[in-house]
């Protein structure tokens, strides 16, 4: 050991020997060097070897520097041991470097810790000027630091600051002294840390203290590792070993940061801090610089760097000048209470007028410069102040020394605010750089850019300590003023000291947090009486917009003296809508809304309470619901087919059409018919007064009335508005009871005759009937008077009537401004409908485009630009006091064109909403899941028609443009976009284009009686038909068919059908018994309901009942002539593919041998959930469901899943949807014989477009699987697992097969697979969904099952379905309650006798599933959920749902019942599980409940989404 010492310190004096020698060398030919050339340095200290100057550098570097520099010049030349650097001291030479020579001083210099450095490259602050940096600072200036994220975050700061002051203020209470110190630099911190990176600092309180500790670590070893460059070339062996150690901290910051940024992933972006601001850049392919996540880190470094320490020793400094001077103290004290008073804290909004507290934040940054060198390197040689410098020079600019020149400040050592008034002896009032004597945040293009947070926080901080407390120091000591050595140059020693309460108010509203009128939002300056009034002129959204930008997201307003509070962005929306919703439940009510709608006795201005839940409970299942909008489908086809007819002539005379004026006439008809049963266009004269009595009301009720907001007006009716008012409800009064008189007597009628009865199937209702049967009703819950009708149909036509004509004036509008736009629209039309019919709703879901276009209008020009809401009692958001009865308006017009949420959100860009520019808005809803476009509001306040009027605005656009062009009168062909003041958004001048036809020939229009329809074709056939009844009537007396209702000729029984067959049978078997018999047309059917008539034709003659209906349109088209195996009749082929599907396709090893392909989807799916739950996002639980499914079979079925090619994904799930819906439909063509040739729906076309498209998608799969299997024999390879086309393609190949598939076969049997198996796994999900959310009880006893069977570590599997018979009870109680398929359908092959009725042959069998699950002689409480009934004494459930228990019938029974059973059970339990167990579901609005409404169709799926926000329950979450 005594000889390794002695050989290595020998090695280190010959190393320090030889490096005296040649620095000596090097420095005598630099001398030499001089001398004889003509480079004129600047001037320079005598040095000493080795150390040069270092021996002149005091511990307060600056000051050391100063006094050089006023020894050898304002510019000098410095060596400190290795390292050479010129120093510059006063403002003109300072001026030169940063001004006239900036271009060449832009970079910055690189010190040695940049070589330890795991971000190297990637810093802003060192980088050097290039596009790196310019878009770094370009980002900075426009949206990391901007004015308005700064705003944005400002209840941020003041949440911080009001703790820190409840923290002082317990120190003053309890008599204790504070290292204020410490505690401003925890406030600045925690500000940085939450702007930053938004919550997760707050969530987890270690991540704040941490970054500041490692933010001091690192300041403190850098400082160090930097000084080693004195030593040069030894610098770089780390013989202290900091570069290990900084190595060290900075890879603990890095693993802060990862996991922040990783939750910031997950949460998708969603709070806008910096972070999610740069994750986007980030994320964004088409961004103009593309950032690392080191870039990111290296970011947040700089930040935590630059502005933690600076702003908090500032502030230090400041309160310390402040304490050392009573005069400036009382001064500024005095202000204080003067601008803000003694009963509230100040705010930055009183910063502007705090003029003395700037001053002195000015001087102290004079004084005590955070910074007290800007750093800068020259990029080449040049001169300044006549000397040379050379390229890659360090320059050091002293802001220290400049900031205290005697020739540029008076008595400069000296703490005078006054100096930075107008009246002062000095003029420097801005703090851009732009004078050079003061640079506290340097100049130029290398300038702070975080200069506006630092003084914002710094000034409110500084007043907010002064405003509340009296300072003391221990003992009276004076308070050191001594600076320290580190590289803001701080306090030297920490400043201690005791806080006294100044005013017992002040305090207790620190402590309690319960001000009143202490933290209200920013507001303007307002003026005596009328307020803020002068400034809404004269568009309020727009003149709301417009303060926000200054004053924030959320501000406080005063109208006349009615306290407002208005939220202009997505974040402030939510929490007022949804995280306060409770608190903002109620809307305000005017005089004008108060006397037309009879003492608020209406729906949409009625307080929140019973009476109004009643009502919005009748509106979302009556009156406004799923099967009322069906129901009144025909009355928007006729009013549709009007409007159009009138268009078609007004372009073949070439006339101009105010369209606003016949959209208007046009939803005006819809409501009117709706609402009373008849239309406005049948009489001119009424047409002309209902409407006008709508614009009336409108007009009166959106208009300013100054009784509602000054309030000594109150009981004036200063406008004339009173006689108005009583004008126009008298006459709709006259109106109302002419209609509701006329109603009563047509039901009084109808009643007499007997067809009157309120389940009469054959009437439809309208919303009036609704209404007087609940009026007549004494058992309703709440009791209906003439006054509530009234007002309620007041609301429906004010709501009602204007804004869908005025959204499909404004999307037209944008389209013909946009004929690139028009086009495509056009171009999805034809592809889908064609031109030979026109658009109907159901066709809108295959209308993509169209609909983005709907939501790219309503999110530019939302009809309603405000919503309105008022306070019911006192709450706080963001910090914010929002005092009770304070009217709230979320700017819905500011929301939609927030440039925080909507790339270039002036333009108008449907492809937003498709997902085509990678925006994540593809998903976006209208419905107020997303408060980023909220056109119908949000929550239990939210639009209750949304439903009604995007039928109508998206229908009628599309017929709109389908049908003609629209050409503009004038020389540019484009129409002003210009906004009309008013409670709706109206256009300011009406859109006058002449329509032209486009169609040629054009498409039939609907006539407008379809009942006169009927009626000729009854009468063309009534002759033929009464002789083919007779002959049939004495032909069938000879035999006994099962009861039936009386029949209509032609049609038969198929006027008894609505939309949803299988609850008409079920209402039909009450009367006629478990087995009927019915015509639908001329197709004779009969009908079991009860589980003993279904035994019987299943059972007992199941071999006469063994085919399926086959003999559609649909069905025939889809499987290339009935060449499936679903609708394929009984025989050897059904029987080979049988057998096919229970040994192989769908076999117990193919299902083992997909277990994983299960469980991946399974994972991705949770994933999914996962992600959307953590950011908060609601989910559409049925798409996501369906998603599962569709790749589920995709994977089992060609081998890939559809999301591998999202292109390929959603093609082949809008052609599942598509077979479905057509398979599904009412065809008239299969039910009345002599139609059968005639297309009168169009079936045709849609179907073969339907297959032509599936057989493109499956003959590109079959041929790249062909090629596949050819390379793998040529190679000898094989496929991983074989799927359902491998097995299908080796029986196509097998010429010894017992059965020889052909390509037709092959693919009408996926359709088969695709139609069965994605649709029903998903609803029956969804539906046992929507029962647990409703039964919270059940949900909390398959959770506690879940918990004990698999625990919280794992997620739940297949294998562990066999021991959760409560998970196997939910799924039986659903598929009982909610088959997805309600109709089992078979077809007679031969005349049979069943329970005593004459079957025939070719007679269609329904199955009636859903009944047989509801029948009270089976089932206890048959509509009650209750999962329980499948469980059996020892716990266990094992009734079976395979088709043995004929109570029970989900899938069918005997050999043609569903032959994928146990997939679909396997997929249906082990996902509905791991919901259970994974996620609580909250659902948006209401009671938390979900509807139970059934949507018709081919399955039984629900007739609204289910929306929920799937919160995480597990934490940790089971690792996937």
């Amino acid at each position: 050991m005594g000889a390794a010492g002695a050989t290595f310190l020998c090695y280190i004096i010959s190393f320090s020997l030889a490096f005296i020698i040649l620095t000596l060398l090097f420095k005598s030919l630099s001398i030499l060097r001089t001398k004889n050339g003509s480079v004129r340095p600047p001037p320079t200290p005598p040095s000493l070897p080795i150390i040069g100057h270092l021996h002149l550098v005091g511990s307060v570097v600056p000051k050391s520097f100063q006094v050089l520099a006023r020894k050898y010049g304002p510019l000098i030349q410095l060596r400190l041991g290795a390292s050479t650097c010129v120093v510059v001291s006063n403002a003109q030479v300072a001026k030169e470097v940063m001004k006239t020579h900036d271009l060449n001083f832009c970079h910055r210099p690189q010190f040695g810790s940049a070589d330890n450095f795991l971000y190297k490259g990637s810093s802003f602050v060192t980088a050097p000027y290039g596009p790196y940096w310019r878009f770094i600072k370009k980002l900075c200036v426009t949206q990391l630091l901007s004015t308005t994220q700064l705003r944005r975050f400002r209840h941020i700061r003041e949440q911080e600051i009001q703790k820190l002051l409840k923290s002082l203020a317990e120190c003053s209470s309890e008599g204790r002294d504070t290292d204020l110190s410490r505690e401003l630099t925890v406030l600045t911190n925690n500000i940085l840390c939450r702007m930053a990176m938004s919550t997760s600092c707050l969530d987890n309180v270690n991540d704040a203290e941490d970054i500041l500790g490692l933010v001091r670590e690192f300041m403190h070893i850098g400082a160090k590792l930097s000084m080693g460059e004195v030593l040069g070339p030894l610098g770089k062996l780390d013989l202290f070993g900091y570069g290990k150690k900084l190595v060290r901290i900075v890879g603990k910051f890095d693993r802060v940061l990862e996991r922040i940024l990783e939750e910031h992933e997950v949460k998708n972006f969603e709070s806008g801090d910096m972070m999610d601001i740069l994750l986007r850049v980030h994320k964004d392919p088409n961004a103009e610089m593309r950032l690392t996540r080191n870039d990111i880190k290296a970011f947040f470094l700089d930040i935590f760097l630059a502005g933690t320490d600076t702003s908090s020793t500032a502030s230090q400094w400041a309160m310390a000048e402040i304490m050392s001077n009573p005069g400036v103290l009382r001064k500024v004290r005095a202000e204080i209470d003067a601008v803000v008073g003694s009963s509230r804290l100040v705010t930055e909004s009183d910063l502007q007028n705090l003029r003395y507290l700037e001053a002195i934040v000015k001087e102290v940054l004079r004084l005590h410069p955070t910074a007290p060198f800007a750093l800068r390197e020259s990029a080449e040689d040049c001169t300044i102040n006549g000397y040379d410098i050379k390229g890659q020079t360090r320059i050091l600019i002293n802001v220290y020394a400049i900031m205290r020149d005697p020739e540029a400040w008076s008595n400069p050592e000296e703490f005078i605010p006054e100096r930075f008034l107008e009246d002062g002896d000095g003029m420097i009032n801005r703090m851009n750089g732009g004078d050079f004597r003061y640079l506290p945040f340097g100049s130029g293009r290398r300038g702070c850019p975080g200069s506006s947070l630092a003084l914002t926080v710094i000034q409110v901080t500084v007043a907010s300590l002064i405003q509340c407390f009296r300072w003391k120091t221990k003992d009276g000591d004076r308070v050191c003023l001594e600076e320290g050595s580190s590289f803001s140059t701080g306090l030297a020693k920490p400043l201690v000291c005791y806080p006294v309460t100044l005013s017992t108010i002040v305090v207790r509203a620190i402590l309690s947090r319960k001000r009143n009128k202490t933290n209200r939002p920013p507001s303007p300056q307002a003026l005596p009486i009328i307020g803020h009034l002068h400034l809404l002129a004269p568009i309020p959204h727009q003149a709301l917009h417009k303060l926000s930008t200054r004053y924030g997201p959320i501000m406080h307003l005063f109208l006349g003296s009615v306290p407002c509070v208005v939220a202009s962005t997505p974040e402030a929306a939510r929490e007022f809508l949804k995280t306060h919703e409770n608190h903002f439940s109620n809307r305000p009510q005017s005089s004008a809304v108060d006397f037309l709608t009879y003492g608020s006795q209406d729906f949409s201005f009625a307080p929140y309470g019973p009476y109004w839940k009643f009502m919005k409970k009748i509106c979302m299942s009556e009156l406004l619901g799923g099967s009322t909008l069906t129901q009144l489908l025909p009355v928007r086809r006729q009013e549709t087919s009007r409007f159009l007819r009138l268009m078609l002539r007004k372009g073949k005379a070439g006339e101009a059409v105010d369209v606003g004026g016949e959209l208007l006439r046009l939803s005006n008809n819809v409501v009117s018919r709706m609402i009373m049963s008849q239309t406005c266009s049948e009489d001119d004269s009424e047409a002309e007064e209902v409407r006008k009595l709508v614009q009336d009301t409108v007009l009166l009720t959106g208009k300013f009335n100054v009784s509602d907001f000054v309030w000594f007006f109150k009981n004036w009716d200063v406008q004339g508005f009173g006689k108005r008012l009583k004008e126009i409800r008298d006459r709709f009064d006259t109106m109302m009871e002419r209609a509701i008189k006329e109603h009563q007597e047509e039901r009084k009628r109808r009643k007499e005759v007997g067809s009157g009865r309120d389940d009469d199937d054959d009437q439809i209702k309208d919303l009036l009937d609704v209404l007087l049967d609940i009026h007549e009703d004494e058992n309703s819950d709440i009791k209906l008077t003439k006054e509530n009708i009234k007002a309620f149909i007041l609301d429906v036509f004010m709501a009602g009537t204007d804004t869908a004509a005025l959204t499909i004036v404004w999307a037209l509008a944008e389209l013909i401004n946009h004929p690139d736009v028009m086009e495509r629209a056009r171009q999805e039309i034809d592809d889908v409908i064609g031109s030979g019919r026109l658009v109907e709703e159901s066709d809108i879901v295959n209308l993509s485009y169209l609909q983005a276009i709907v939501k790219e209008t309503l999110r530019i020009h939302p009809t309603g630009p405000l919503i309105v809401r008022e306070s019911s009692e006192s709450c706080t958001i963001w910090g914010y006091e929002i005092p009770p009865k304070t009217q709230l308006f979320v700017n819905v017009w500011a929301i939609g064109r927030d440039p925080n949420h909507w790339e270039n959100p002036l333009e108008f860009r449907p492809e937003r909403f498709l997902g085509e520019e990678g925006s994540g808005k593809s998903q976006l809803d209208v419905r107020g899941q997303y408060f980023h476009l909220i056109p119908f509001g949000s929550g239990r306040r939210g639009c209750p028609g949304t439903s009604l009027a995007l039928q109508v605005v998206q229908t009628n656009l599309a017929a709109m443009i389908q049908c003609f062009e629209w050409k503009v009168k004038g020389v540019n062909e484009t129409v002003d976009m210009e906004e009309k003041p008013g409670l709706t958004l109206s256009r300011l001048h009406p859109l006058l284009c002449v329509p032209v036809p486009r169609l040629n020939p054009f498409p039939p229009l609907r006539l407008d009686n379809t009942q006169g329809m009927a009626f000729q074709l009854s009468l063309i056939c009534l002759i033929s038909t009464v002789v083919i009844a007779f002959i049939l009537w004495r032909k069938q007396k000879k035999t006994l068919l099962p009861p039936t209702p009386m029949a209509l000729p032609i049609i038969g029984h198929l006027h008894l059908l609505s939309t949803i067959p299988h609850r008409d049978f079920h209402a039909l078997s009450i009367r006629y018994g478990p087995i009927m018999h019915l015509f639908l047309g001329s197709v004779p059917c009969v009908v079991a309901s009860t589980a003993e008539a279904a035994k019987e034709f299943l059972k007992t003659h199941e071999s006469s009942f063994s085919n399926r209906l086959a003999q559609t349109v649909a069905i025939e088209a889809l499987t290339y002539g009935f060449q499936d195996f679903f609708f394929a009749p009984d025989g050897p082929y059904w029987k080979f593919m049988k057998k096919l599907c229970m040994s192989e396709l769908l076999g117990g090893h193919m299902l083992e041998q997909l277990l994983p392909v299960r469980q991946q989807e399974s994972k991705r799916f949770i994933q999914r959930l996962l992600q959307k739950g953590v950011a908060g996002e609601a989910v559409d639980f049925g798409g996501e469901l369906m998603t599962l499914s569709n790749n589920t079979v995709s994977i089992m079925t060609v081998g890939h899943t559809s999301t591998e090619n999202e292109k390929d994904g959603e093609e082949m799930r809008k052609l599942v949807a598509d077979s479905a819906e057509l398979v599904g439909k009412f065809n008239i063509s299969d039910f009345i014989w002599f139609l059968k040739r005639f297309d009168l729906q169009g079936f045709n076309v849609r179907l073969k477009k339907t297959r032509d498209r599936f057989d493109a998608v499956l003959d590109r799969i079959i041929r790249q699987r062909e090629e596949e299997r050819r390379n793998k024999k040529e190679t000898g390879g094989t496929r991983p697992f074989k799927d359902m086309l491998d097995v299908l393609l080796d029986i196509f190949e097998d010429e010894s097969s017992e059965m020889k598939l052909n390509k037709e076969n092959i693919k009408a049997f996926i359709l088969d697979i695709f139609v069965a198996g994605t649709d029903t796994t998903s609803i029956t999900i969804e539906w046992a969904l929507s029962e647990l959310i409703n039964h919270p009880h059940v949900l909390e006893k398959a959770r506690l099952e879940i918990d004990a069977v698999v625990g919280k570590s794992r997620i739940v599997e297949e294998s562990d379905i066999k021991n959760l018979p409560y998970l196997q009870a939910i799924v039986k109680e659903t598929l009982r309650l909610h088959p997805p398929g309600p109709l089992l359908t078979r077809e007679s092959s031969t005349s049979e006798v069943v329970c005593g009725y004459n079957i025939p042959p070719k007679t269609r069998l329904f199955i009636n599933i859903w009944a047989i699950g509801r029948d009270p002689n089976q089932w206890k409480n048959p509509l009650e959920f209750m999962p329980e009934r499948f469980i059996d004494e020892n716990g266990r459930s094992e009734f079976d749902v395979r088709g043995q228990s004929y109570n029970l019938l989900p899938f069918g029974s005997g050999r043609r019942r569903c032959p994928g059973i146990s997939l679909a059970l396997h997929v249906v339990h082990v996902n509905l599980g791991a919901l259970i167990q994974c996620f609580q579901l909250k659902v948006n609005g209401g009671d938390g409940k979900v509807d139970m409404e059934e949507k018709p169709g081919l399955t039984l799926p629900r007739a609204h989404p289910l929306i929920c926000v799937p919160v995480p329950r597990l934490n940790p979450f089971p690792a996937m």
